[in-house]
């Protein structure tokens, strides 16, 4: 059964319009236009949520219908050729609105978040050559192609975000980038399988006995058994442990990127606490005189005494050891340093550490744990009361 729900008067060729045909939504193309195949299906269950996607579709196609650039065979627009070239005109330039969204949010976020967030996405739309919101579909397939799966999804995610603005603030009439990111594994859920214990012991070990990296084991060790961040761990002195070791200050955190030293990434500070098992890590590396150090780096650079560069020690030092535990077997997949700071949440979750009380520990809301960790959370058995 075919049932019209909506109809779209474009101009005098007529109207473009939205039917439910055996419970799925399709489009159909005004009689008038000439040359032209009546019905697209899309493919799409009748869905309110689907409704929007289709919209998206009709948009294009009526643009094109008014300026004679309708792909008769209507392959063009079908959802599974989203990433391919649907040429809409237009007079905006993508970067200058790219730009002009990024002064908005400078007025609100620090400088280094935006440049870290947004540099990027800026280098991309350059190098890309695309400048036509009318090509955003080129743009994405040229992102999908020269990024991984997780850099990929987040700059399609900050891309929909500047989309929906452009839309609010009516410099564009539709979000080109509206939903690209849905198609990617990465998106809808966090799934980063944590370190078993035998791998992480495996890793810790491989940096004790490496002979260009073993100068990284603390930081290695205290990352897999304190959850800091990375930038919080490059940023911790002497100081945060006084008086007595019995927990660690966190307050701030250091950037690469910008070789700045700003809050936390919360803006907020929070304290570890430090078991035995961390202070004996500890006092395994910490001079005896740790005390009269005070402002000195915990964690330095191997050959001064500044910060550490945390791009060399992901991308460089972190990956050469596990690429190697990959291949001799000792290690299932690789997995970026940020899996030290999940393998301690989904442990300290597994061994029945409070949900709450962790949330404090890492420094991320209660919220933020739930949806991010409910797998683990759910392996959780009932307590005997």
């Amino acid at each position: 059964m075919t049932k019209s729900i909506r109809q779209l008067s474009t101009n005098s060729k007529g109207y473009v319009g939205i039917e439910t045909y055996r419970n799925r939504y399709r489009i159909r193309i005004p009689a008038s236009v000439k040359g032209s195949k009546r019905y697209l299906n899309t493919g799409y269950e009748a869905t309110t949520e689907n409704y929007r996607k289709v919209l998206q579709i009709v948009a294009i196609i009526e643009e094109h219908i008014d300026t004679n650039q309708l792909d008769p065979t209507l392959e063009s627009y079908k959802p599974n050729t989203r990433f391919t070239s649907v040429v809409a005109p237009c007079s905006v330039s993508l970067l200058d609105l790219w730009q002009e969204y990024i002064a908005i949010k400078r007025l609100s976020l620090s400088k280094t978040t935006v440049e870290n967030r947004y540099k990027t996405i800026t280098n991309t739309l350059l190098k890309s050559g695309i400048d036509n919101p009318g090509l955003s579909n080129q743009l994405i397939n040229y992102i999908l192609k020269n990024h991984t799966t997780y850099s990929a999804k987040s700059i399609l995610v900050h891309l929909d975000a500047f989309g929906r603005w452009s839309v609010r603030t009516k410099k564009l009439l539709t979000n080109p980038f509206e939903d690209s990111a849905v198609d990617l594994d990465y998106i809808s859920n966090f799934h980063l399988v944590p370190f078993t214990v035998a791998e992480r012991t495996s890793i810790i070990k491989a940096f004790e006995n490496s002979e260009y990296y073993a100068y990284y084991t603390p930081i290695v060790t205290f990352g897999f058994f304190s959850g800091m961040r990375i930038g919080e761990m490059l940023a911790i002195t002497y100081a945060d442990f006084l008086p007595n070791m019995q927990k660690v200050r966190v307050n701030k955190s250091y950037s690469t990127a910008s070789n700045m030293v700003k809050g936390t990434k919360t803006n907020k500070g929070r304290s570890v606490p430090i078991n035995a098992q961390l202070r004996g890590i500890l006092e395994s590396f910490f001079p005896s005189n740790w005390k009269e150090l005070k402002d000195e780096l915990v964690f330095c650079a191997p050959k001064y005494k500044g910060y550490i560069n945390a791009k060399n020690l992901g991308q460089r030092v972190w990956r050469t050891i596990i690429e190697d535990l990959v291949a001799k077997g000792e290690v299932s997949h690789y997995r970026s340093i940020y899996g030290m700071r999940h393998t301690f949440i989904s442990h300290a979750l597994a061994n029945g550490c409070d949900i709450v009380s962790l949330a404090k520990i890492v420094g991320n809301s209660p919220n933020i744990l739930l949806s991010c960790y409910a797998d683990v959370i759910d392996q959780v058995t009932l307590p005997i009361l």
